[in-house]
């Protein structure tokens, strides 16, 4: 009985009875693929915004960093100390218009470009938004961009991938003059 069964699963796999099958070799198929650098096209937009940036092209920057992470909001400051007000926002690549809504928040002030870090739970918290990260996973990046603007961008993405892509969006805003 084992044997014809081990008869029939040889028969199976026999190749002679395998169908032909055309097979393209390696390097040809690796012509059709193309490595995406989500890091190097972040990097990219320096180059789009290289002039001198007004509020309607800040506004339309800012838009393009809902392609490499999940929330983001651009603040600008108000003449009390540290206080800022949301002038633009996204979440999961979908503007937020209703942005006058959110309260003013309290920031620290860093030096030009510098980045700061805390969870992104608090951040959202702040503008009941706090849905977003039920997981509490999401971190917080703050880099201000002018002596006026500040963004903050929020990601559940895993810390060595996250740095280099922050990273990466800061070596972005160092290359554009940002005169608002």
């Amino acid at each position: 009985m084992f044997k014809k069964i081990n008869q029939k699963i040889e028969k199976l796999f026999d190749q002679n009875s395998a169908p032909s099958v055309t097979v393209q070799t390696l390097p040809d198929v690796q012509n059709g693929f193309q490595i995406v650098n989500n890091n190097q096209m972040l990097e990219n937009l320096s180059y789009i915004f290289s002039n001198e940036i007004d509020h309607i092209s800040l506004s339309h920057l800012f838009s393009q960093l809902s392609s490499y992470f999940e929330i983001g909001f651009l603040l600008r400051k108000r003449e009390e100390p540290n206080l800022y007000i949301v002038k633009d926002a996204f979440f999961f690549s979908k503007k937020i218009i209703e942005v006058k809504s959110f309260k003013p928040i309290k920031l620290p002030t860093p030096a030009l470009f510098a980045i700061l870090i805390t969870k992104g739970a608090a951040f959202l918290n702040h503008f009941g938004m706090s849905k977003a990260d039920s997981g509490k996973k999401m971190i917080s990046y703050l880099i201000p961009i002018s002596e006026n603007y500040t963004v903050v961008v929020i990601t559940p993405t895993a810390e060595p991938w996250a740095k280099l892509k922050v990273e990466s969006l800061q070596k972005t805003f160092m290359k554009i003059n940002f005169s608002l």
